[in-house]
């Protein structure tokens, strides 16, 4: 049974109960009528946050990070910020050509991907994505 057919059922006793002609009865059956109400703004509320939340974790399920730490998804080609992606669950496009760090001795792979969003650099041995 949904909110309309409770909200149904509440007119229909509110119907029997002006034949009663019960002031008490009729007033709470009125306020039985807003709370329901208000139970079933409460219930639209809650299935769209479950909604969102939902679609984030199917969001997850598609995306996986490659070799170098960038953040993919299954059957693209373009490489994400693995930061703004563990932080905030944003897809930060990562630029695609790395600039040279000409740091080898401190990093292994020699070519630096900066995020344009939060500055997060991404190391990676190929100088294009």
């Amino acid at each position: 049974m949904g909110i309309s057919d409770v909200i149904g059922l509440l007119k229909e006793v509110q119907s029997l109960a002006q034949d009663i002609k019960s002031k008490p009865l009729n007033d709470a059956i009125v306020n039985l009528q807003e709370s329901v109400i208000g139970v079933g703004n409460d219930y639209l509320e809650l299935e769209e946050k479950y909604n969102k939340l939902r679609k984030r974790v199917e969001t997850s399920d598609n995306v996986y990070l490659d070799d170098d730490g960038f953040v993919c998804e299954k059957g693209k080609k373009s490489k994400y910020c693995p930061k703004c992606w563990n932080k905030d669950r944003k897809i930060s496009l990562m630029p695609k050509h790395g600039i040279e760090t000409f740091a080898s001795q401190e990093v292994d792979k020699p070519y630096a991907f900066e995020c344009a969003g939060c500055g997060w650099i991404v190391y990676s041995s190929k100088k294009d994505l």
